[in-house]
């Protein structure tokens, strides 16, 4: 007794040239190394109302701000995020 698949058991025949160039244009061929933009974050002020330390990246424009002493710069809601 044989045990086949049935109708789609055989893949159909393909040109696997064509198939790669085409895969590569509809997804698009991704980099080993992507280009990721740090942030160059730099002092903007202290706010006199609330004693708070304000930042900005000047590449992309993402404002945050810490607080005044004891505040880390990874505390910034844009830090660890790549820049756009």
């Amino acid at each position: 007794m044989s045990y086949e698949a049935g109708k789609g058991d055989k893949q159909r025949p393909t040109d696997q040239a064509s198939y790669a160039s085409n895969f590569d244009t509809i997804f698009g061929k991704k980099s080993k190394f992507p280009v990721q933009y740090k942030h160059e974050i730099k002092y903007q002020g202290l706010s006199s109302h609330n004693n708070e330390d304000w930042y900005v990246c000047v590449n992309c424009g993402a404002k945050d701000w810490i607080a005044t002493g004891y505040g880390l710069m990874s505390q910034l809601s844009f830090y660890d995020k790549p820049c756009k």
